[in-house]
């Protein structure tokens, strides 16, 4: 073969080579910056306030306690593992409580041992069950942060918060068999957490059973306000 053509159809290879390079490198640079751009997956965190105490105020207990006697809100939902836990289904035979938990609230968190207690000792006989202001998604955030052992039920319109009330996380809804409160408690404190397992113990038909109740609070608390919340003594 004539050197001459050896040499220019190396030369047209090379250069195929070399545009084939080119559009490589090309289609990678644009490809990375279509990367770059895509937005990144949102993702759920939870992150809980500072602590702050939260008195119960006297407008608060007023409020609280103009509850006791009347016939709990009707509602139905599903709690986390998809159990029914209508106002029917939890008061058909046994008191049940309500512990309403504001999602970002240390309070609630701290005052969880205390409900986790009342369902180890009466658990048996009396239905213990948190509403949370969340969606699911949040609502498993919680629960996996804060391990409860109670059931936790999604309320993220805050239907039963509204329903029930309750102005802030921690308040605790006692409610007897058939579906009428007995008693709405604005926070919690050692002296709360006696008189409700008494009540608990009289409406179950059983002795009462003895609790631990440090180291709670001596003086009634609270927990975080509910978004929008417009109560009495919500100034706090």
């Amino acid at each position: 073969m004539n050197k001459a053509l050896v040499v220019k159809a190396v030369s047209v290879s090379m250069a195929g080579v070399f545009l084939v390079i080119v559009g490589l490198a090309g289609y990678v640079a644009v490809t990375n910056s279509r990367l770059e751009k895509r937005p990144a997956a949102p993702t759920e965190a939870l992150v809980f306030r500072e602590g702050k105490l939260h008195p119960v105020t006297e407008a608060m207990s007023k409020a609280a306690n103009s509850l006791g006697g009347v016939s709990a809100p009707n509602f139905a939902a599903l709690d986390l593992a998809g159990r029914n836990c209508s106002l029917a289904s939890l008061t058909k035979d046994k008191p049940a409580v309500l512990y309403f938990i504001e999602v970002q609230c240390p309070c609630c968190k701290g005052a969880k041992p205390y409900i986790d207690r009342i369902k180890n000792y009466y658990g048996d006989v009396c239905n213990v069950v948190g509403v949370i202001d969340a969606k699911p998604s949040m609502a498993k955030l919680w629960v996996q942060a804060v391990a409860p052992q109670f059931a936790v039920i999604p309320d993220p319109d805050m239907k039963i918060v509204r329903a029930f009330k309750a102005q802030r996380g921690v308040y605790t809804t006692l409610i007897a068999p058939g579906g009428k409160i007995v008693k709405a408690y604005p926070g919690y404190s050692q002296d709360m957490l006696q008189d409700i397992t008494t009540k608990i113990a009289s409406l179950a038909g059983v002795a009462l059973r003895p609790m631990p109740l440090a180291p709670a609070p001596k003086k009634m608390t609270s927990g975080c306000i509910f978004p929008g919340t417009k109560l009495p003594g919500d100034e706090l």
